[in-house]
């Protein structure tokens, strides 16, 4: 299967860039993606590209910190279970947190769960598809604490020595997946040409607006399947400036 990046604009097939710079006028004119698809013959070359992705593989990014070096080429990327996260994560920190911080965790998480705040994340894994988007998407969270938003999100701004608790743990770590692209969900039409599409667009007009795509898996993501574990502060650190 071809691989594609979907902020690299050399993964288009040649025969879609003869077609596309035919129609750069359309680009020079417009800002943004809409605009391009109004174009009966700019939406069939997308359609085509799009097409063309969905039968290869795509680059996608996961956010997050890891326990320890190499554990995520170790074990993979799992989908969220809340209840199971966070019987893992009490498991983790029983040796590291103190029993009563330990206990606040427990009726914190506990309380979450009955409320059920983030159902809609059950079950699934979210990736940035674009690159960029790590930048530019309040993926910062992500990287300044610990355990995904089933672990963290019900304790920023709950209780401050938990925040902390969680801020000391893990590394920020930017997981590189290579993964069929008709595995994931996402949601405008031809999303994935969009996406690559506005980022050549870029080269004749610097007005152009970038489309950026996230999108969510249903399933694990298997160790193999893991192209690279990268440190946060080298691959994307203007994500983490508003950590400080």
């Amino acid at each position: 299967m071809i691989e594609y990046k979907l902020d690299d604009p050399e993964c288009i097939p040649f025969s879609v860039v003869q077609q596309l710079s035919r129609l750069a006028s359309l680009v020079r004119a417009g800002t943004f993606i809409e605009e391009l698809l109004e174009d009966s013959g700019f939406k069939q070359v997308a359609c085509q590209l799009n097409d063309m992705i969905l039968d290869g593989k795509i680059h996608a990014y996961h956010c997050t910190k890891q326990p320890h070096a190499g554990y995520f080429e170790e074990q993979g990327l799992r989908t969220l279970s809340i209840e199971q996260h966070h019987q893992e994560f009490d498991e983790m920190i029983a040796t590291k947190a103190t029993p009563s911080l330990r206990k606040r965790f427990q009726s914190i998480h506990a309380d979450f769960r009955r409320d059920q705040q983030i159902p809609y994340r059950e079950g699934l894994l979210w990736f940035c598809l674009s690159k960029c988007l790590i930048d530019e998407g309040g993926t910062w969270r992500f990287f300044k604490y610990f355990g995904g938003e089933a672990v963290y999100w019900p304790v920023i701004e709950n209780d401050a020595e938990c925040e902390e608790f969680l801020e000391s743990l893990g590394e920020p770590v930017v997981v590189e997946v290579v993964v069929p692209a008709k595995d994931f969900v996402v949601f405008p039409d031809f999303a994935f040409s969009r996406a690559l599409i506005s980022q050549w667009a870029t080269q004749f007009n610097q007005n152009f607006q970038v489309d950026m795509l996230e999108g969510h898996l249903k399933r694990d993501v298997h160790p193999q399947e893991i192209v690279g574990v990268h440190r946060a502060e080298v691959f994307c650190p203007r994500a983490l400036e508003e950590i400080g």
